[in-house]
Parts: C-alpha cells; sequence; structure tokens
C-alpha cells in the first residue's frame, strides 16, 4: 500500500461500517468517464458518512457489496433496480416522478404537486398522527382518473410500479 493509503485505512473501514450499520441510506450512481470508458460514481449518504465507490459496472452487486445484509433499514433511492431485491425497506424520491409526470402529462404533474404538499404537511406531525393511508387513496385516485395526454400511461405506469415505496417515509 502507497503511504496515503495506510493513512486513511482506519477512516475509511469506520465510514463502511457507518454506512453498512444506517438506519437509513440515500444512495445514487451516476456515470464517470475514465479513459473513454464507462464507470459509474456511486454515492451512499447516512447521517453520519459518506461513501463513494467509482466502479466499471452499474450491476446490483456494488450496493449488496457496500450495504450488506442489514434488514432493518430505508435505502432512499431513485428507484433504479439495482436496489430493488436488496434487505430492508425502500423509499423513492417523489422528484423523479414529479419530473417524469411533467415530461409526459401536465394536468397530472399539477395533481401529483399537490399531492406532493400534502405529504409535506403530513410529515411535519409527529408520526402516529401521520395519515399514510389518505395519501395513498388520493394517489390511487390520481391512477384512475381520467387525462387526455397521450403518454400519461408512461407516468402513471410508473406510479403504479413504485407506490410501494412512494410513501415508506
Amino acid at each position: 500500500l502507497m503511504e496515503r493509503e495506510v493513512l486513511f485505512v482506519k477512516d475509511y473501514d469506520a465510514i463502511i461500517f457507518i454506512i453498512q450499520v444506517a438506519k437509513s441510506v440515500f444512495s445514487d450512481e451516476t456515470g464517470w468517464k475514465m479513459d473513454g470508458k464507462n464507470w459509474w460514481l456511486w454515492v451512499f449518504v447516512t447521517a453520519r458518512g459518506v461513501q463513494y465507490v467509482i466502479e466499471d459496472t452499474r450491476g446490483k452487486g456494488v450496493p449488496q457489496r457496500v450495504l450488506g445484509n442489514k434488514e432493518d433499514r430505508v435505502i432512499i433511492s431513485d428507484g433504479y433496480a439495482a436496489y430493488q431485491n436488496l434487505p430492508g425497506d425502500k423509499q423513492q424520491c417523489w422528484v423523479h416522478l414529479l419530473r417524469k409526470a411533467k415530461l409526459h402529462s401536465m394536468s397530472l404533474y399539477e395533481d401529483l404537486v399537490i399531492l406532493y404538499k400534502k405529504l409535506l404537511l403530513e410529515l411535519e406531525k409527529p408520526i402516529p398522527e401521520r395519515n399514510r393511508k389518505k395519501l395513498e387513496e388520493s394517489f390511487d385516485l390520481l391512477i384512475k382518473k381520467e387525462y387526455k395526454d397521450p403518454e400519461v400511461y408512461l407516468v402513471k405506469n410508473r406510479m403504479i410500479k413504485h407506490k410501494p415505496f412512494l410513501f415508506t417515509c
């Protein structure tokens, strides 16, 4: 090992541990060009630490290895399939759903923004007072609602697929 690698081994090992034992972890990945080849920059963020991983793959093995087998945690992501079968609860980002809705159905987008604002207000309440069921019912009504936009099905398909993870909070 090079001298600088030896200097940071304990710190890096501590970050790995912090990420693996956290009650919640934010995860994301983005393309990273190295010598003209596609690599991926992965980030795993908790309240106490951040771990970056650069790999030549966007495969599920990376988050499996980094996050380990902890079952009593929440993994917060954009809904990318690599996180889908990992142990623990999943929570997905509303911004990705809103972005897709804005692109394909402005009417549904406007309805989702209203629901999202209600969700934010609900999150201000203590956990026992939150009414998740009411929000999910409103979400279901939007799925059933008729919209004129020809590509609205693209948004509704995402809504149906990701519904279990949009209200984890």
